[in-house]
């Protein structure tokens, strides 16, 4: 989304630049307004796209959007505001300069200043009291009002008239209420896209129940045949009541240790799962969910044997990322249940990855051991096996006894040596069978005849997980994201394969060097040319060198700016665990550095102080550069 971003923006004004600066000013504000007037309403029609792109694609139910059909329609969707902004700055120059010599550097401070005011505003404030409609009339309102102060002042008639649209979009923003109905319908139209809305005139018994946005996703419950699907960004958390398939997974995990004291449940159902941890003699459940609107939501949709079960004094609920809080945790526990969905995003990746397993391992009591799974293949093909096997050799490095299920779902069993998880039919029907419990879908013998640890396909999971040569996963080279990334793109019938394929190969220390003998090849035809300098068939080929260096050392730390943006957001998730909200303040925070950056730049007056700062300055990058990744180490480590 970034790359698009700045590439539309360039094209804009690369493209227009040589367009605009032979116009006169009148004919360059009534530009400016116009597209002013049609970024008020590209937003808004931007929010439905985006809503409805599945439909746009012919998406079915289930499919995945292919990774090139979802690159370029995020290209074609941000292309006309892009090249709106493009536009616009270098008009906004033209017109300075007429009044001041250094006009681009004030221009460049002040569209880098409104950048990091709105991301600021929206971080703190917008995301938590208004809806994406209110925003974007907030915006249109901004940008009309912007338009009417750029038209000629003899044109006050058009000024006037450009007001009252402006006023009744800040109207609607500042009462929200206004904007329900074409919020609701959008909102409709996003779950009609995904499939699981009935489409206008077709019947099936499908409601949506909830959507709203907290401050970590987007969360919508749909119900359809008397059961709730929990969905968040998209994806399906859990579906509730599912009293069978709660039933069968909590007593298949309890069945290792069904004695055990004190449980951690990071995710998961808690609408099943909970109810079915209390029939134990435990002396604590500890849930912890990040987002207390899923709380807020199920307590609300989930039912009364829910409320009953989370009122018990043994539940104790923390609202708290997960790998912070096994981070910063000092209690020991028997069981932990790690119950997330697959690692298709980095914050989802932490939850698979060495060092979270090695935050695991201290807080689990010497008998105790961790249950996490992900979806596999019954064969454990290709890029379904090196998923499997990335977590497999992750949990090895820090777990004496690691065992794996068959089956569409690898479920690990990982613990110490003293831990007594086993996979014997046998020995798990009679810990079953002695804990008595009351179960209406699950009964001990499942374990006699159990397909999934059948000595057979046991051994076949465990040969098959092991001579995959999958590096381990960890949080600053999250594999497993790329080999889910690799699964995306067969599912969907992306032509990635090739391009997917030489990144798994790629040499960063085969490019470094390249890009090492590259600058030294340039430091060296440079400093030829400026031995060379006096003679004056040399001047021509200086001249343009210089330029074309010029051009090379601004797209270089151009592309170096944007890179290390793009490692801090990375850091941040491995960090803090979610971006969502908080997005709008790294950008933010980006842009308050270009702002002075550009204040900066105007003082400098001579073309040696402006050569000399541009080598200080990249230099400063790359020790930035060379520093963050230590930094990402010191703060990912502490609590």
């Amino acid at each position: 989304i970034l790359g698009a971003w700045f590439i539309g923006i360039s094209l804009g004004s690369l493209v227009l630049y040589r367009l605009v600066k032979n116009l006169r000013s009148t004919t360059i504000k009534w530009l400016i307004a116009i597209v002013l007037i049609l970024l008020a309403a590209l937003l808004p029609a931007q929010l439905v796209v985006v809503r409805i792109l599945r439909r746009l694609l012919n998406t079915t139910f289930g499919e995945y959007i292919p990774f090139d059909a979802m690159l370029l329609s995020t290209i074609f969707i941000m292309l006309p505001t892009c090249l709106s902004i493009g536009l616009i700055f270098p008009c906004a120059c033209q017109l300075a300069a007429e009044y001041e010599t250094y006009a681009v550097s004030r221009i460049y401070a002040l569209d880098a200043l409104g950048s990091m005011l709105a991301g600021a505003l929206f971080t703190f404030l917008f995301i938590y009291i208004l809806r994406p409609f209110a925003i974007a009339s907030l915006a249109g309102a901004s940008t009309l009002l912007a338009a009417a102060l750029i038209i000629p002042l003899h044109r006050a008639p058009v000024r006037r008239l450009l007001f009252l649209p402006a006023l009744f979009l800040l109207l609607l923003a500042c009462c929200p209420n206004c904007l329900v109905g074409i919020e609701q319908a959008a909102i409709r139209a996003r779950w009609r896209a995904f499939g699981c809305l009935p489409d206008e005139g077709k019947h099936f018994l499908a409601e949506l129940k909830t959507s709203i946005d907290s401050r970590y996703q987007n969360l919508a419950v749909i119900e359809r045949e008397n059961q709730m699907t929990l969905y968040g960004n998209g994806q399906v958390l859990f579906v509730f009541p599912d009293p069978i398939a709660g039933e069968h997974k909590i007593h298949f995990i309890m069945a290792q240790n069904p004695k055990a004291n004190s449980v951690l449940l990071l995710g998961g159902n808690p609408v099943t799962y909970i109810p079915e941890l209390l029939k134990y003699p435990l002396k604590e459940i500890a849930h912890v969910e990040l987002d207390q609107e899923i709380t807020r939501i199920l307590e609300k949709e989930a039912g009364e044997s829910y409320l009953r079960a989370i009122k018990d004094s043994r539940v104790k609920q923390y609202a708290i990322d997960g790998p912070r809080y096994v981070k910063t945790c000092k209690k020991k526990y028997d069981v932990i249940i790690v119950d997330t969905p697959a690692p298709t995003t980095i914050a989802l990746n932490r939850f698979f990855t060495v060092e979270f397993y090695e935050d695991i391992k201290r807080i689990l009591s010497k008998n105790g051991f961790l249950y996490t799974t992900i979806e596999s293949s019954p064969q454990l093909q290709d890029e379904s096996a090196r998923l499997s096997s990335s977590i497999y050799h992750s949990l090895k490095k820090e777990f004496d006894t690691v065992l794996v299920t068959a089956g569409t779902c690898n479920q690990f069993f990982a613990g110490m040596a003293s831990s007594s998880i086993t996979f014997e039919p046998e020995v798990l029907y009679k810990r079953s069978a002695d804990a008595n419990l009351k179960t209406d879908y699950f009964l001990p013998e499942y374990f006699l005849n159990a397909d999934e640890i059948s000595d057979e396909k046991l051994a076949f999971v465990e040969k098959r997980l092991t001579e995959i040569c999958a590096p381990a996963n960890t949080a600053f080279k999250p594999i497993s994201t790329f080999y889910y990334l690799s699964l995306w793109n067969r599912f969907s019938g992306s032509q990635l394969n090739s391009f997917l394929n030489y990144l798994n190969r790629f040499s960063f220390k085969r490019a470094f060097l390249t890009i090492l003998s590259a600058g030294f090849i340039f430091l060296v035809i440079g400093l030829l040319i400026r031995i060379m300098r006096n003679k004056k068939h040399v001047n021509a080929v200086s001249a343009g060198w210089f330029r074309g260096m010029l051009g090379i050392a601004v797209t270089s730390t151009g592309c170096c700016g944007i890179a290390l943006e793009l490692i801090i957001i990375f850091a941040f998730q491995n960090i803090f665990g979610y971006v969502y909200a908080s997005i709008g303040l790294i950008v933010a925070m980006f842009m308050f550095g270009l702002t002075l950056g550009a204040i900066c730049a105007r003082k400098m007056k001579k073309i040696r102080q402006i050569w000399l700062s541009m080598i200080a300055l990249d230099l400063l990058l790359l020790l930035v550069a060379l520093a963050i990744p230590q930094l990402m180490r010191i703060f990912s480590k502490s609590d």
